[in-house]
Parts: C-alpha cells; structure tokens; sequence
C-alpha cells in the first residue's frame, strides 16, 4: 500500500468537524455508516479513535457501520507504526469500533488470519466479533435491503390532469413506449461492488411489463468516425486467435482493474473505419465505445484497445478529452495524461503533444435525431440519466465545480419533451449530491462535426 502521510490536527477543529452534522442526522436519521480518516489525529490514527463509539453512535437511533478506509489496517502496523503487529492494528480498530476491513484487494483471508490470531491471543474477545457481525449482518446489511426482493420506489407526482404518473398505463393494447438515456439500459456497479451476480436494468424492466415489441429504445449518443489529419480512419480489428475467457472468476476488484493486453490494438487505414459510440459524460470528458459494446482503453503498454467492458479503476483507463487544434482536435487521455497517436503498428498514446495526431470527427448518427424518432410514435416516453459513478462520482477526484451539473451532451430530456405528449417520465441515476446552487464556471463539450461531414 502507499504511506499515507500524517497529518496533526488540534482538537478544536475535530470536534468542530465532527459534531458539526449531528442535529441533522439525528433529526433525518439518513446515515448509515463512517469511513475515518487515513490520518493522525492529534498523534493518533483517527480510526483508533474513541468518537466512533463514545460519540458518533450517540447522534442517531440506529447503528452506524463504520468502515476502514482502503488499506487503513495495515496502515497501522506499517507507515503509520502506531502498533507492533498486524494483529494489534486489527484488534485495536475493532475495540474502538471499527466494523468493516477494506484490506488486501478481494482477498479476504489476510485479514480473517489476523482476527483470527488476535482472537487466540486474547487482543479481542467474542463479544467484540459478536458485536461487529451483529452491526454488519443483522442490521446494516438488512437495513440496506440487501436481502429484500428487487423494489423500486420512484417519485410519483401527479400528472396535468391531476391523476398520479404511476402506475403507467399506455393506453390501449397497441399503444408504444419509448426509453431514452444513456442508463436506461446498464446496470452501474459503481465503487468496490466486485462481480454482480445478475443484472436487470430498467429497458430489461419496461420491456417485461409492456412487452418487447412495444417499447422503442434510443441510447441518446453520436456515433462518429474518427479520421487522422490525412484522413485515413480508426478501425477497430478482430481479435485474432480467440478471445480469453474472463466469467466471474476472472473479475477484478472494480477498483484495482488492470488494462487488457490481449487485444489487438486500434489501427488506421484508408478503407472502411470502425463506427463509435462517443458517449459525453459532462464537463469535456466522453468516452468511446466500439460497436462491439467495449469501450476504448489504454494498458500498461500505452496500446488503444476496444477492450473495456465498462468505465472503472483506480485510475479510470478509458476516458479522454478533445483539445481543439487546428482544424481538427488533439484526443488527451485522463488517466495518466499523454495524447492519442497514430503509428505503424497502431494506435497508441505518445508521451506529449508533438507527436499526437489531430483527429477530425464525422457523424455517422445523431443521438438526438434518434431519440427524436423513438418518441415521435410513443405515447409515453421514460427518460434515464445520471452519472458513472466512476467518472463523475469519483472517489479522491476533486472538481473544479461542488455542484452536480447536468451533462452537457445530447440534451436526451429536451428532445424527448419537445417530441412526445405528454412529457416524459424521468428516472436519474445519481451518485453525487445534487445541485444547491447555479453550477459556475465554463464547461466545454465533446466535440461534434460540422453538418457536412454527416454520413
């Protein structure tokens, strides 16, 4: 793990920090849990603290689950050397309240050993694993309704005849519905939620209910070409030699993901061209994604690869921004900087700007004419947005802007109210908090191609 630097701070300001929520939370009764922080508080690790349980557990009537921060426990023992032994750091965080270990990835064995022995060394007792599992399983966990039936409980406010949005009732038997939005049809796994199991997204929802054949679907996204400055196009090759195989076993912690080099990388050529989704999740930041349904990534090799099943890690690998330049547009990749170029054996990112290529953009499909279409013959249009959580609900990414804004991409809700009667039905996807006060500051969107360059 990386050493976490400590920090002193007086005990003013973590009283002033800490109690500062308490009356809402105690008159809302919203929280469900704490992370302390990484640092040394006043010489002391802040998940050592005695606040979680003298304090903090005092402000609602239900239990608190409180949570170590990614590779706090061995921050004990280690940079931090607080304690003497990995044992010592995990005993100690348990008796002062802490409830749940983020530790070693997804193997969990390293830290069940260290209970274990601190257990047989007389560090903790059962009552204190008792207390943990009885926070953890018995309340925490139901009361997130981990174990209850698949339930939505949408915003149901009335329509302009008075009668109340849900449930739908389209009408007669032949009736459309349209689905429109980037999240209508995926299921976001956001932060640590390892494999999922199964999915079921709200298209999957809507067209069980109503029935396929009546529910028309539109994305909302541009698919665009992207051509070099002597205008060959990007292609997105076959993979040669057969795909690895990658079920549940093969997945990775959502949050330590590794680039796949298995793949063959992007190339450039003179006939043909592979279609993209550009997918422009606000503030200048899109995503490309390849028909195939796998998003553009770069490895640890630097190699461009439609290689990504979804947007995530650490360090997120596949988003990028358009920088204008010239008469076309230089593609900068976020992750770790460095701009998209074009060579012999592929598509690559050069380390600066000298060597990157300048790409045009030229629209196959509008994303608004297609959501324009699918609610011109429905009677009722559902609307999906939101945010991935791993772009714009990122964890350690500060914005520039606290407000959420909304994206600045085809304006899918725009269109399908100016397009259906009555207005859409929306339904948001949110992990970020939402907006208090006018958003500020200047926001630039993904680029678009002049009219005369549409297919």
């Amino acid at each position: 793990m990386t050493a976490i630097t400590a920090r002193e701070s007086g005990s003013t300001i973590v009283h002033r920090v800490r109690r500062s929520p308490a009356p809402s939370m105690r008159a809302l009764s919203v929280s469900s849990g704490e992370t302390p922080a990484y640092d040394l508080v006043n010489g002391r690790p802040d998940r050592l603290s005695p606040y979680p349980g003298s304090e903090l557990r005092t402000w609602t009537e239900q239990e608190l689950l409180v949570c170590a921060g990614a590779g706090a426990p061995s921050n004990l023992a280690g940079p931090q050397a607080y304690v003497d032994s990995r044992e010592e750091a995990v005993a100690a965080a348990l008796r002062a309240g802490v409830d749940s270990f983020t530790d070693h990835g997804t193997d969990a064995s390293v830290v069940l050993g260290r209970l274990r022995r601190a257990l047989e060394r007389g560090l903790i007792g059962q009552e204190d694993v008792d207390r943990v599992v009885r926070r953890q399983l018995l309340t925490a966990r139901f009361l997130l309704g981990e174990f209850d039936p698949a339930l939505v409980l949408p915003r149901n406010e009335p329509m302009g005849d008075g009668a109340p949005l849900l449930p739908l009732t389209p009408g007669t038997a032949d009736a459309r519905l349209a689905v429109a939005g980037l999240l209508a049809d995926t299921v976001e796994p956001g932060w640590y939620s390892g494999a999922l199991p199964h999915r079921s997204s709200p298209l999957d929802g809507i067209r069980g209910r109503f029935g396929a054949d009546r529910v028309d679907f539109a994305e909302g996204v541009d698919r665009i070409r992207l051509r070099t400055a002597d205008g060959r196009a990007l292609r997105v090759p076959e993979p040669t030699g057969g795909e690895s195989v990658r079920g549940p076993e093969a997945a990775l912690d959502p949050a330590l993901p590794a680039g796949r080099t298995d793949l063959p990388p992007l190339t450039a050529g003179t006939e043909g061209g592979s279609v993209l989704d550009l997918i422009d999740w606000g503030d200048g930041v899109p995503t490309l994604r390849a028909l195939g349904g796998r998003c553009l990534s770069v490895a640890e090799d630097g190699r461009v690869r439609a290689s990504a099943d979804e947007p995530g890690g650490w360090v997120v690998r596949e988003t990028f921004r358009f920088e204008a330049h010239g008469d076309g547009h230089l593609l900068l990749r976020l992750g770790t900087g460095g701009y998209v170029s074009v060579a012999a054996d592929g598509v690559k990112v050069a380390a600066d700007r000298e060597t990157a290529e300048t790409f045009t953009v030229e629209t196959v499909e509008s994303g608004e004419e297609a959501v324009a279409r699918a609610a011109a013959g429905a009677g009722t249009v559902i609307v999906a947005a939101g945010n991935d959580p791993h772009i714009d609900g990122r964890e350690t990414e500060d914005r520039a802007d606290p407000c959420v804004r909304r994206p600045p991409g085809p304006p899918v809700a725009g269109r399908a109210r100016h397009s259906s009667s009555p207005p859409p039905t929306r339904t948001r996807y949110r992990t970020r908090p939402p907006r208090s006060r006018p958003c500020c500051g200047p926001r630039t969107a993904a680029p678009r191609s002049s009219p005369s360059a549409t297919a």
